[in-house]
Protein backbone atom coordinates (compact mmCIF):
# COMPACT_ATOMS: atom_id res chain seq x y z
CA UNK A 1 0.00 0.00 0.00
CA UNK A 2 1.10 3.52 -0.67
CA UNK A 3 1.92 6.06 2.04
CA UNK A 4 -1.58 7.57 1.85
CA UNK A 5 -2.89 4.28 3.30
CA UNK A 6 -0.50 4.07 6.24
CA UNK A 7 -2.20 4.14 9.63
CA UNK A 8 -0.95 6.94 11.83
CA UNK A 9 -3.33 6.61 14.74
CA UNK A 10 -7.08 6.87 15.11
CA UNK A 11 -7.28 10.36 13.62
CA UNK A 12 -5.75 9.08 10.40
CA UNK A 13 -8.11 6.08 10.41
CA UNK A 14 -11.05 8.47 10.59
CA UNK A 15 -9.73 10.67 7.75
CA UNK A 16 -9.21 7.60 5.54
CA UNK A 17 -12.68 6.23 6.32
CA UNK A 18 -14.31 9.61 5.66
CA UNK A 19 -12.55 9.86 2.29
CA UNK A 20 -13.52 6.28 1.41
CA UNK A 21 -17.17 6.82 2.31
CA UNK A 22 -17.36 10.01 0.24
CA UNK A 23 -15.26 8.99 -2.78
CA UNK A 24 -16.05 5.31 -3.10
CA UNK A 25 -19.53 4.95 -1.64
CA UNK A 26 -21.20 8.25 -2.45
CA UNK A 27 -21.85 9.45 1.09
CA UNK A 28 -22.40 13.20 1.19
CA UNK A 29 -19.65 14.90 3.24
CA UNK A 30 -22.20 16.76 5.37
CA UNK A 31 -23.66 13.39 6.40
CA UNK A 32 -20.35 12.04 7.72
CA UNK A 33 -19.87 13.04 11.36
CA UNK A 34 -16.33 12.68 12.68
CA UNK A 35 -15.25 13.08 16.27
CA UNK A 36 -11.46 13.31 16.51
CA UNK A 37 -8.84 15.32 18.31
CA UNK A 38 -7.82 16.62 14.86
CA UNK A 39 -11.10 18.46 14.25
CA UNK A 40 -9.93 21.34 16.46
CA UNK A 41 -13.27 22.11 18.16
CA UNK A 42 -14.36 20.94 21.63
CA UNK A 43 -17.74 19.76 20.33
CA UNK A 44 -15.96 17.50 17.79
CA UNK A 45 -13.62 15.76 20.25
CA UNK A 46 -14.39 12.07 20.90
CA UNK A 47 -15.68 12.54 24.43
CA UNK A 48 -18.40 10.41 25.97
CA UNK A 49 -20.85 13.33 25.82
CA UNK A 50 -20.09 14.11 22.16
CA UNK A 51 -20.34 10.45 21.14
CA UNK A 52 -23.68 10.11 22.96
CA UNK A 53 -24.94 13.30 21.28
CA UNK A 54 -24.03 12.03 17.82
CA UNK A 55 -25.67 8.63 18.43
CA UNK A 56 -28.81 10.45 19.60
CA UNK A 57 -28.75 12.65 16.48
CA UNK A 58 -28.30 9.57 14.30
CA UNK A 59 -31.29 7.89 15.96
CA UNK A 60 -33.39 10.97 15.23
CA UNK A 61 -32.47 11.40 11.56
CA UNK A 62 -32.01 7.81 10.34
CA UNK A 63 -34.80 6.43 8.20
CA UNK A 64 -35.59 2.97 6.87
CA UNK A 65 -33.25 2.14 3.99
CA UNK A 66 -30.48 4.51 5.12
CA UNK A 67 -26.95 3.16 5.06
CA UNK A 68 -25.17 3.74 8.35
CA UNK A 69 -21.50 3.15 9.10
CA UNK A 70 -20.07 3.48 12.60
CA UNK A 71 -16.30 3.45 13.02
CA UNK A 72 -14.85 3.62 16.49
CA UNK A 73 -11.08 3.83 16.15
CA UNK A 74 -8.64 3.65 19.01
CA UNK A 75 -5.18 2.52 19.90
CA UNK A 76 -5.69 1.22 23.41
CA UNK A 77 -5.80 4.54 25.23
CA UNK A 78 -7.74 4.48 28.48
CA UNK A 79 -9.15 7.34 30.45
CA UNK A 80 -9.71 6.93 34.18
CA UNK A 81 -13.36 6.74 35.21
CA UNK A 82 -14.72 9.85 36.86
CA UNK A 83 -17.94 11.24 38.16
CA UNK A 84 -18.01 13.84 35.38
CA UNK A 85 -21.53 15.10 34.57
CA UNK A 86 -21.26 13.86 30.95
CA UNK A 87 -21.21 10.19 32.04
CA UNK A 88 -24.06 8.11 30.72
Amino acid sequence: LGPSCYLEGPGNDVRLMRATLVRCYGFRPENVACLTEDEGKPELRPTRANIAREFQRLAEVARPGDQIVVLMAGRGYRQPESDAPDRI
